[in-house]
């Protein structure tokens, strides 16, 4: 129980932290939406990039398939990259429709996470 007190007494920040942490990321959120709208909109894709968008897209097609069972099945396919990233992108195909540039959001959304776990941790040290 004390763990879980010392990681809410890290999450309750002032004010003035929670305002920057909050600027920081709209920024970067803006920047990297403006950079991908502009120079990756109707773009070819890099190899692994490629990659990336099949994998996501045989999950999903595991989920309308198969249903919960047919995606967890897709996920754990033996495909030799890390399934995390591809099976958080299910749910944006979900909200987004079908799109590359839904797929591109997954990234944003763990970068996000990383610079606010980054920000507690350095608050914390």
């Amino acid at each position: 129980m004390g763990r879980v007190t010392s990681i809410m007494r890290c999450a309750r920040f002032p004010w003035t932290e929670r305002v920057v942490l909050g600027l920081t990321l709209a920024a970067f959120t803006v920047s990297s939406i403006g950079w991908d709208l502009a120079y990756r909109r109707n773009q070819p894709f890099d190899i692994d990039e490629s990659g990336y968008l099949k994998l996501s897209l045989n999950d999903l097609h595991g989920l309308t398939r198969g249903g919960l069972f047919g995606w967890v099945r897709a996920v754990e396919a033996p495909v030799g990259q890390a399934p995390l990233m591809t099976a958080a992108t299910t749910p944006l195909y979900l909200v987004f429709g079908h799109r590359a540039m839904a797929a591109l959001l997954a990234p944003l959304l763990f970068s996000l996470i990383t610079i606010a776990v980054t920000f507690a941790l350095a608050r914390r040290g």
